[in-house]
């Protein structure tokens, strides 16, 4: 009966996914975390009630469950933690190039300006020496 609620969740955790189409990469990417976060605890609610079943029959293996659900719950959160915090650093990065693309085409739109003016200057100068 545990086995079908939490495919039955799943089930539930695929379709809003098929229904939220993600318009970006960072539409994409947070749709990919939700659904990962969603799936996750799916399985976390699964795994609870199940240490909670084998605690009533074995409290020895119950209390070893136990810590490995601990142990699961504590590596997620830090997992999640250092993804955000490396897609932070990824849009930081992704910024800051294109913030250098602005001035490398602002730098060619100045070279290509600054090269008229040298022609102008040196049609005037040419200018100025047949008179």
């Amino acid at each position: 009966m545990l086995a079908k609620a939490m495919d039955n969740m799943l089930h539930n955790a695929k379709e809003i996914d098929r229904q939220n189409k993600p318009q970006s990469e960072q539409d994409h990417f947070e749709s990919a975390l939700d659904n990962l976060e969603r799936t996750f605890q799916i399985h976390n609610i699964a795994f609870y009630e199940l240490v909670r079943q084998v605690f009533v029959s074995c409290i020895e293996r119950g209390v070893l469950m136990d810590k490995i659900y601990e142990f699961m719950n504590s590596y997620h959160e830090r997992t999640m933690e250092l993804l955000l915090m490396e897609r932070r650093r990824s849009n930081e990065r992704q910024n800051l190039v294109e913030r250098y693309e602005r001035m490398i085409d602002k730098l060619q739109f100045d070279k290509e300006d600054v090269r008229d003016q040298v022609r102008l200057l040196e049609f005037y100068s040419l200018f100025r020496c047949t008179i």
